[in-house]
C-alpha cells in the first residue's frame, strides 16, 4: 500500500497536470492509470485516511458480486426456466461475494487494481453477450471493447478476458467461425498489446529475468 498510496505523489492532484502524469507515466512496473486515478479520487476526499480506501474496495467488491449475478443470469436463462436461473445465479454470486479467496483482494488497498479490472471485465462480458441478442449489435460490441480497454488499464491480467468471449460465442451463442473471429479480433489485439506493454513495463524495473543458465 505504501507504493500505491502513501508514497505515490501521482495521486495527490486531480489537476490537468496531475491527470497527464497519471496517464503518461508507468509506475512501479505497471501501467494502470485507471486504478491510479481511483486512488487520486480517494485522496481528494479522504487524504490518507485508510477508511475511505477500504470503503471504496468494499463497495467495488459488492458491485462486482451484483455484476457476477447479472452475468450468470443472462448466461443461464436461455438454458433453464427463469426461477432456476435466478437461484443458480444467486448461489454463484453469493459464493463469489463471501469466498475466502477474496479477502486479500478486498482488504489490501493495493489490490484495488484487481477489483477494478474485474469490474470492467464483467461489464465488458455482459456487453459482449448482449451484442448477440440486441438489435444494435455493433453498438454493444463497441461498448464492450471500450470497457475491455478500461479493464486492461486497471490491471494487466485482464488481458485474458477475450478467451472467455470466444468460449461464449462458440459454445453458447453458436456463432460461425467467421463471426467469432470478426467479433473477437479487436479485443484479442487489445489484449496482446496490453500484455506486451505489461512485459515492457515490468522489464523496466528489472522484474523480467532471463532463463536460468541462459538457455531455455
Amino acid at each position: 500500500d505504501q507504493h500505491y498510496v502513501t508514497d505515490n505523489y501521482r495521486i495527490t492532484s486531480l489537476s490537468l497536470v496531475g491527470l497527464r502524469t497519471i496517464f503518461s507515466e508507468p509506475y512501479f512496473g505497471t501501467y494502470i492509470p485507471i486504478t491510479t486515478l481511483s486512488y487520486a479520487v480517494d485522496y481528494h476526499f479522504w487524504g490518507l485516511n485508510p477508511y475511505g480506501y477500504h470503503l471504496t474496495n468494499l463497495v467495488l467488491h459488492t458491485v462486482n458480486a451484483v455484476l457476477a449475478y447479472v452475468l450468470l443470469f443472462i448466461i443461464l436463462k436461455p438454458l433453464s426456466i427463469r426461477s432456476n436461473a435466478i437461484v443458480a445465479a444467486s448461489i454463484g454470486a453469493l459464493l463469489f461475494l463471501i469466498h475466502p479467496i477474496q479477502v486479500e483482494v478486498v482488504v489490501w488497498v493495493s489490490q484495488r487494481k484487481a477489483l477494478l479490472g474485474l469490474f470492467f471485465t464483467l461489464l465488458a462480458f455482459i456487453a459482449h453477450i448482449w451484442s448477440t441478442r440486441a438489435r444494435r449489435q455493433i453498438v454493444w460490441l463497441g461498448i464492450g471493447y471500450s470497457l475491455f480497454v478500461l479493464a486492461v488499464l486497471s490491471k494487466a491480467i485482464s488481458v485474458g478476458a477475450p478467451i472467455s468471449f470466444i468460449i461464449y460465442d462458440v459454445f453458447w451463442a453458436k456463432q460461425s467461425s467467421k463471426r467469432v473471429i470478426a467479433r473477437n479480433i479487436i479485443p484479442m489485439l487489445i489484449g496482446v498489446s496490453a500484455a506486451l506493454g505489461g512485459i515492457l513495463t515490468q522489464d523496466d524495473v528489472g522484474a523480467i529475468q532471463g532463463f536460468f543458465g541462459g538457455t531455455i
